[in-house]
């Protein structure tokens, strides 16, 4: 009798065993899926915060371009548009109440806002205009906006490859345009007027926002 009490122990703590594993297993899938889900989470967000930003950066270039157009349609020729932050007097001054009507705008969203500045300068852009240079407002961005920038503002998938087009500054014009590459992923920067390059240059390599102000 006493033997056959011990046996019916055994088996009921055999059954227990059961519904714990499969709490165990179906606990184990919960954390997977959530561990996913948030990894997911944090990519979208990431994703949609340079979306954000690249559309914010692409109106402030707009916004540019609209002060250029103003002092030029009232005759002033394109290479005497002054662009200079400090000059807010005169009629040919972009950010003068005279002139372009602009304020300076702010570098918040660029790679290091700290130390990146807007630059503005000239480049030869293919399939844009004559030979002669357009004129640029040029921004340094990290590569998460850059490439929202290119969807957004240039139709185009992404920055396909590096090119180096040059010690970027106030005073340096592009030296070089970047090709075509039809990808994917494709870089088609040539005859846009928005977009972002990735420079090579020894001297100011990352990626740049750009909008030409003005074709010639």
């Amino acid at each position: 009798m006493q033997r056959h009490v011990q046996s019916r122990l055994n088996q009921q703590a055999g059954i227990a065993i059961g519904p714990i594993l499969f709490v165990v297993a179906i606990l184990a899938i919960l954390a997977t899926a959530i561990a996913a889900g948030s990894s997911t989470f944090a990519t979208n967000a990431s994703q949609e915060t340079n979306r954000t930003n690249a559309g914010a950066i692409i109106q402030i270039g707009q916004n540019l371009k609209l002060g250029v157009d103003r002092i030029v349609a009232l005759g002033t020729p394109l290479a005497n548009v002054d662009i200079n932050a400090s000059n807010t007097t005169t009629n040919t001054a972009i950010f003068s109440p005279l002139g372009g009507g602009l304020v300076p705008p702010s570098t918040a969203l660029a790679a290091n806002p700290a130390v990146d500045t807007w630059i503005y300068t000239w480049g030869a852009v293919t399939s844009l205009g004559s030979t002669s240079l357009e004129r640029l407002a040029v921004l340094k961005v990290n590569q998460g906006v850059c490439d929202q920038i290119n969807v957004i503002g240039a139709n185009t998938t992404t920055h396909a490859t590096g090119t180096d087009v040059g010690a970027i500054s106030n005073t340096v014009n592009f030296t070089t345009w970047p090709a075509n590459v039809a990808g994917p992923p494709a870089q088609v920067l040539g005859g846009k007027m928005t977009g972002c390059v990735n420079n090579t240059n020894a001297t100011t390599p990352g990626y740049f926002f750009y909008q030409v102000l003005g074709v010639q």
